[in-house]
């Protein structure tokens, strides 16, 4: 990539707007500084040349500014300060594991692999169940990407896995009432629909999650409000305070909109865990296939290099 000739500009104004930041809102995405520029400084840049001057400039020796490895919880853009205030980077796990009991993930060797095949979208507090699901598909040769194993101390998150996205040929996101109020799986999910194939898998327990899935294929009926409820619902045991609630319904749209429609051209959804209850006999028109049956399908994706 060519330099901008306007690269060291756009650095210098980053430097003077992060340095009049303070200790207790320290960092700015390239957005909101672009706006800032024009504002303060009457200065038209884009937020991508800031960003990539920005990528340049943090791998520099010298450098005043660096990323935050965790991106806004805003817009999961990446962040952005200046070291006098937020110091220098120390390298450590960048996970935040709400799901305590997998202790034996810290025995696992982080791996670096360009070469996974399918890409896990997830909550964090789902992540005993993805590692569950990991390590049934690893046992049948299909290597996985999730950021509890893959993302390396001091990862910049964001670009990570927008880089994993777009290598790995398929992409399975899976649902529950956590992932579903998640914005952070919202853009995993619409970031998939144009670099691969997506598919879901879901929590076999959720039978009230379930039965919504199953109206909304009816027809081709917009189900985004019983979605939106179901969250709305259970918001304290998924986490989200009004704020974020709020939040989540702001921006949440296309990503509900795209769900919806995936299920009512598909019409297939695996459960895991496989104990679905006898609710699915009641479905009038989604089909839940066992994780059994996920990991028949996926091998033969694999070798014979077909679309989903």
């Amino acid at each position: 990539m060519a330099e901008n000739p306007h690269h060291d500009e756009i650095v210098q104004l980053a430097i003077e707007t992060l340095e009049q930041l303070n200790q207790d809102r320290p960092w700015m995405t390239a957005e909101s500084m672009a706006k800032r520029f024009e504002v303060e400084f009457h200065q038209a840049y884009s937020a991508q040349d800031i960003q990539n001057a920005l990528e340049r400039h943090s791998g520099d020796a010298d450098r005043k500014i660096r990323y935050s490895i965790y991106p806004s919880k805003k817009s999961l853009n990446v962040l952005w300060g200046h070291i006098d205030i937020v110091g220098e980077r120390i390298d450590q796990p960048s996970l935040r594991l709400d799901a305590g009991e997998i202790d034996e993930m810290a025995d696992q060797e982080p791996e670096i692999d360009d070469h996974s095949h399918l890409f896990l979208s997830h909550n964090s507090r789902d992540a005993a169940k993805i590692f569950a699901i990991d390590q049934c598909l690893r046992a049948i040769g299909v290597r996985c990407w999730y950021f509890e194993q893959n993302i390396m101390p001091g990862d910049e998150i964001a670009g990570a896995v927008r880089d994993a996205i777009a290598k790995t040929p398929y992409f399975a996101v899976y649902i529950s009432g956590f992932s579903l109020g998640s914005l952070w799986v919202a853009k995993e999910y619409m970031n998939a629909l144009s670099a691969n194939r997506a598919f879901v898998l879901y929590d076999g327990q959720d039978e009230e999650l379930l039965k919504i899935l199953d109206n909304g294929i009816a027809y081709g009926t917009d189900n985004r409000s019983a979605l939106e409820n179901y969250v709305t619902k259970h918001a304290d045991r998924l986490g989200l305070k009004q704020g974020a609630l709020d939040r989540w319904k702001s921006r949440s749209e296309d990503f509900l909109r795209q769900l919806n429609e995936y299920f009512y051209r598909e019409k297939v959804i695996y459960a895991f865990p496989d104990e679905v209850s006898e609710q699915k006999e009641n479905l009038s028109n989604l089909e839940v296939h066992t994780f059994c049956n996920f990991k028949k399908d996926i091998k033969k994706l694999l070798s014979t290099g077909g679309e989903w």
